[in-house]
């Protein structure tokens, strides 16, 4: 682009290779976790991950944006008895 903002594509990465991120400070209300779940169940995941390619000790894949929808994907499907996904959607960035 020629004003000078770099595009990120988002891409397909497996579930497994994303580590969350011990210091996440976000927590969400019991109440808020089952209408995240709901929202889930009806749309999918509409946003994407956000995933720090590299960490300064070297770790690799870590997620910086999107833990409560990680964790309500997973509590929705262990919930309903359904497979987890494999791989979900992330915008991953080379930052600090």
């Amino acid at each position: 682009m020629s004003d000078g903002i770099r595009e990120v594509a988002p891409v397909r990465m497996r579930v497994s290779d994303i580590k969350e991120a011990a210091y996440n400070p976000r927590t969400i209300s019991a109440k808020m976790m089952e209408h995240l779940k709901a929202s889930i169940a009806e749309h999918g995941l509409v946003l994407n991950l956000v995933v720090q390619k590299k960490a300064d000790d070297g770790t690799e894949n870590i997620l910086i944006g999107g833990h409560q929808r990680l964790r309500a994907m997973r509590e929705l499907c262990a919930s309903r008895g359904w497979v987890q996904p494999s791989e979900a959607w992330a915008t991953v960035l080379d930052v600090d």
